[in-house]
């Protein structure tokens, strides 16, 4: 294999160049391939030392821990390591003495000043103890205490290896600044240090079994070293650019003193690059069948490894993956598939190195170049960075999701705990978009680049940059201001049924976040949950979840009761840890006019195993000035016997004293959780004080073990009973709502702002507040359910004003006014602000449904879905219609000849993003077009950014970077109607279940451009259509979200007044 590698007759030159002011003549180092860095990065490297304060400050950095291991012996580096078969742990379980939780690895609790000591930063006990009769004597198979593991010597070991070379603690490791500092500096005494790490961890790798905390069994085999699963795969692309760094030196030819036999490159490339490479998961011959974040890890690591070693078949693999990673795993927004916004990140992110690696590739650094890829026959020629639909993920998708400065809590993310107080744009990742500028050719998106650098370093190159890769990537800016990419106004990302409303400016910007789209890998049961931000903070906080699997992970955060919204049935029919696996699509509404921006989606799809006939949400955000707003929030549900609707805010510095009610009767009542309200739990372990799951989470996220052998409290993949997260709710106080009432949150960390829930209760409604935990157990929120009770096929219509504020509450008071004729689902609020208006927010079930409200000497006429009136001295100063034919209050009337416009699309133009449809319109930019396609329980919703008169219709262009949803290849000819792809199509299925999300799609062969429709999905890679005709093995076809024919939806809106 390393013959196929093309080493240049010198790889070494002598050349001056100035680092920290001095010159020297040195040997210049090349790297072996040039795989991350290529020479020409080097010499932008070396650009930047010279003319930045932080290139030279990083340059100093590395410098410093590398010189450091210099003085370290060879062979005291070799004894460090762990021996074979060594035991490596996380260490979640914590200190076995005093309980604290332990950073990951041992952190901060180990040195090279004690070698095989931790030492807890609790109680400051040393661990292992030497004596052998010690309960914390460790031989380093780890010790057992009340059921519980605990690794010991393990920690030991993994720190060891966080020092010396991993994927976790990377830019301060020996082997990543050894490698930069030879690079750099061409001093082989860096480089020697480098492999003799490198080949003493190779002789260890492949007699290690990965980390014990997650492990069902001794002997399971979970990764290597300290390293999960695919997290052995990121740490390999790391040593791949640390051993293309040092590659060069002929040192590596020699003997290996550490594994005889073999020399260090044999040694190095075997069995630490090669060795666990496909033991997780086996993408050779382009075997992919999730394109989850697991394996594009593993493909990125195959990639990187068959650059460095030269092996074609890697490389092939490697590069045909990419594409589809692209089309597939990353929606027509920008969103990459996997729900929660870290894993997004961190998703685009392997992707993106991908990219970076495809475009450092050429089959001439190869001594047989005709066995390689061509990059000809890759899209872009291999240049992904210029791709939109990547640059879009990697640039501004977190952009896209910007909720008043702060990173959104839904799925596996949580909530932020940051004051945001002024307008700035989320920071993009710089080495990113330097290397976007760098190598992409298209403007736009050189463009974009440069403006995110910009705008995120507030105009100068130095705020924002730093670290090893902008040091080799940092590009020149051409200018030193850009306009802003914050979005203005509401946002709905169709692809992902996200919403966002937005206004605001500064520290007053405020936003409510929804979403009813597919969830996939690492999301929660949260469709139609709400996210609220204002006052510079986060004021629903979520609790996101830190370790998969855990009791308090399936048991609890990923539990509905962890979230803000309706739980049916006390959520009976759940997924068993999981969440239920839904085709996303029910926006029904979604504007902005004036001081309300609305949104409403149906969440009935996500519902269909409850027999629900309604599960729908409106919340609207209305503005009062420039610093305050509020939301108004109506959730309606239909069928089953109990709707529980759910709100939680964050917790304030003073936990004890940060919460309270107003209007309400609340006593104890006989139960402690909420489980135990239901008679069947009364009795149980877990309902009485001290006792519930939420007070007894332990170190990892285990469940703490009582005095009851009965109990039987599990590990890993346990869910603690009932198994809806009802039990982690404690402490409760209840009472019956005769009329309004209200809930604070207040003084919320770290100043004083305050959330004021005020509730409209329908009759019957029962209320109960009750404390919950964060994922740690180390801070405690306060939750208030509102209960209905009824036969089955039960009627619930929970109405809210929730306003954030500091100082003086900006409303007065809230009121339910009847509507007429009376309407139990329908609800005109009432709410007078400080400021002398009053404001009349009114909400029904359907742009059909017609109302008259008389409040004194305000009369109002109303047809349609949403509606609002502001009015000042009782005349009415503003009104606004959504969705509807008719609004009139005094001398203020809308009207419009239908509440939304009907059309069918008669032609689509792909390249141009724009569909033709049947009628004419105007004043149509900005709004939504909801598109049914024939088959499908989804409506597809984007929003149009301009039109043009087409014939007897009207050219509608829709935002999105792509009508193509996905791509793929078949595998084998069909057999019937059904057809198997080569490629995964991941929206297709959740975890194992179908999503229905493709349900109807209309599909195309590549090759003969014929269209058919998808009837349904079996799993991400099985599937039915309508005609399979003239399909045959190896064509490749397109998922589209619609064709001629399909039908066009767009609701209207009008306003009057300011």
């Amino acid at each position: 294999m390393y013959s196929q590698l093309l080493f240049p007759l010198a790889l070494l030159c002598v050349f001056t160049f100035v680092i920290n002011g001095s010159a020297a003549a040195v040997e210049k180092p090349k790297p072996l391939i040039g795989v991350y860095i290529t020479a020409t990065d080097v010499a932008t490297a070396h650009r930047n030392i010279e003319k930045f304060d932080w290139a030279k400050s990083e340059w100093n950095r590395i410098k410093r821990i590398a010189d450091s291991w210099l003085e370290r012996d060879d062979q005291w580096i070799r004894n460090m390591v762990p021996a074979k078969g060594s035991i490596f742990s996380y260490g979640t379980t914590g200190c076995p003495a005093c309980g604290a939780r332990w950073p990951n690895f041992g952190s901060g609790m180990c040195s090279w000043d004690k070698p095989g000591i931790v030492i807890c930063p609790r109680c400051k006990r040393e661990f292992p103890d030497p004596d052998p009769d010690s309960p914390y004597h460790d031989t380093g198979k780890g010790i057992t205490i009340d059921d519980r593991r605990y690794y010991l010597k393990g920690v030991w070991n993994s720190w060891v290896i966080e020092q010396l070379s991993t994927a976790w603690n990377n830019d301060n490791s020996a082997v990543r600044n050894l490698s930069l500092a030879y690079i750099l500096t061409g001093d082989q005494r860096y480089a020697h240090k480098a492999a003799v790490i490198l080949d003493a961890l190779a002789t260890v790798q492949p007699t290690t079994i990965g980390p014990r905390d997650f492990a069902p069994n001794d002997e399971s085999l979970q990764g290597r070293f300290n390293q999960l699963t695919s997290i052995v795969f990121r740490t390999k692309a790391l040593q791949v650019n640390a051993y293309d760094l040092i590659g060069g030196l002929d040192e590596l030819d020699n003997p290996s003193p550490s594994n005889p036999g073999l020399t260090m490159r044999e040694n190095i490339v075997k069995n630490l690059l090669e060795d666990y490479l496909f033991s997780h998961i086996d993408v050779r011959d382009g075997k992919l069948e999730t394109l989850h974040n697991h394996e594009a890890d593993c493909v990125r690591g195959m990639l990187a490894v068959g650059m460095v070693t030269g092996n074609p078949d890697y490389i092939r693999w490697g590069l045909d993956a990419i594409s589809y990673y692209i089309s597939n795993t990353i929606d027509r927004d920008g969103q990459y598939y996997e729900t929660s916004a870290g894993y997004s990140e961190f998703g685009t992110s392997v992707i993106f190195d991908m990219a970076q690696v495809a475009a450092n590739y050429s089959p001439r650094h190869y001594s047989n170049p005709e066995r390689f890829p061509n990059p000809k026959d890759y899209p872009y020629n291999l240049n992904f960075f210029d791709n939109p639909k990547l640059a879009t993920a990697c640039l501004r998708a977190a952009v896209d999701i910007d909720c008043a400065g702060h990173v959104p809590g839904f799925g596996n993310a949580h909530g932020s705990l940051a004051q945001v107080t002024t307008e700035q744009e989320p920071r993009v990742n710089a080495s990113m978009a330097d290397l976007f500028l760098a190598k992409s050719t298209d403007p736009a998106i050189r463009r974009l680049a440069a403006s995110r650098l910009i705008n995120s370093s507030q105009g100068s190159n130095n705020i924002q940059r730093g670290g090893i890769w902008c040091m080799f990537y940092a590009q020149d800016l051409d200018q030193q201001k850009a306009s802003s990419n914050l979005p203005e106004g509401p946002t709905l990302l169709g692809g992902r049924d996200l919403a966002i409303l937005r206004s605001g400016e500064g520290a007053f910007r405020r936003a409510a976040l929804m979403r009813d789209g597919c969830t996939m890998p690492h999301g929660h049961d949260d469709t139609l949950g709400l996210l609220l931000f204002g006052k510079s903070r986060d004021l629903s906080y979520e609790i996101g979840y830190g370790i998969f699997g855990t009791p308090v992970h399936v048991g609890w955060n990923q539990r509905q009761a962890c979230h803000n919204l309706v739980v049916v049935d006390e959520d009976v029919n759940r997924p068993m840890n999981q969440f239920r696996k839904t085709p996303g699509g029910g926006v029904l509404l979604f504007g902005q006019d004036g001081p309300v921006s609305v949104v409403e989606m149906d969440g009935l799809e996500s519902r269909t195993d409850e027999n629900l006939t309604m599960y729908r949400r409106a919340v609207a955000q209305i503005d009062i000035s420039a610093a305050d707003a509020y939301w108004v929030d109506v959730f309606r549900v239909a069928g089953g016997k109990q709707h529980d609707y759910f709100f939680h805010g964050s917790w304030g510095k003073d936990e004890n004293n940060d919460f309270d009610t107003s209007g309400l009767d609340l006593s104890k009542p006989e139960a402690w959780t909420l489980a135990g309200l239901n008679p069947k739990y009364r009795d149980a372990s877990f309902n009485k004080p001290g006792w519930s799951w939420g007070e007894r989470i332990a170190p990892g996220e285990f469940i703490k073990e009582m005095d009851d052998p009965s109990e039987k409290i599990g590990g890993r993949g346990w869910m603690p009973p009932p198994g809806n997260g009802y039990a982690f709710l404690y402490d409760l106080k209840t009472a019956t709502a005769n009329g309004a009432y209200s809930a604070e949150w207040h003084d919320l960390a770290p100043d004083d702002t305050h959330l004021r829930m005020i509730s409209l209760p329908q009759e019957g409604t029962q209320v109960i507040t009750a404390l919950g935990p964060t994922l740690d157990g180390q801070h405690r929120m306060h939750f208030v359910i509102a209960r209905r009770n009824g036969e089955d096929g039960l009627r619930s219509r929970f109405a809210s004003v929730l306003v954030p504020y500091r100082g003086d509450c900006p409303i007065k008071r809230v009121e339910e006014i009847p509507v007429s004729p009376h309407d139990p689902m329908a609800v005109c609020v009432k709410v007078t602000l400080a400021d002398g208006c009053v404001d009349y927010v009114l909400s029904a079930q359907s742009s059909g449904s017609r109302f008259t409200i008389i409040d004194g000497n305000i009369h109002i006429a109303f047809h349609g879905r949403y509606g609002f009136v502001r009015t000042r001295d009782q005349v009415a100063e503003s009104i606004r219609l959504f969705d509807g034919t008719v609004l009139s209050c005094g001398d203020k009337s809308v009207t419009l000849p239908a509440a939304a416009l009907e059309a069918k699309i008669v032609a689509v133009d792909e390249k141009a993003r724009t569909i033709t449809i049947n009628t004419a319109a105007e004043d149509l930019p900005g709004r939504i077009a909801l598109i049914q396609t024939k088959g499908s329980p989804r409506r597809s919703a984007y929003t149009i950014t301009a039109t043009k008169p087409a014939g007897n219709g009207i050219a509608l262009n829709l935002q999105c970077l792509d009508f193509v949803q996905a791509r793929g290849v078949l595998d084998k000819d069909p057999s019937g109607d059904a057809i198997s792809s080569r490629v995964p199509v991941p929206f297709a299925c959740s975890i194992g279940t179908p999503t229905r999300y493709f349900n109807g799609a209309p599909i195309r062969n590549t090759r003969t451009g014929k269209l058919t429709r998808i009837r349904s999905f079996e799993d991400m890679k099985n599937f039915e259509i309508e005609d399979p005709t003239g399909w045959k093995s190896g064509d490749g076809f397109e998922i589209l979200d619609f064709t001629i024919g399909d039908r066009v939806t767009i609701p209207l809106s009008i306003g009057a007044g300011g």
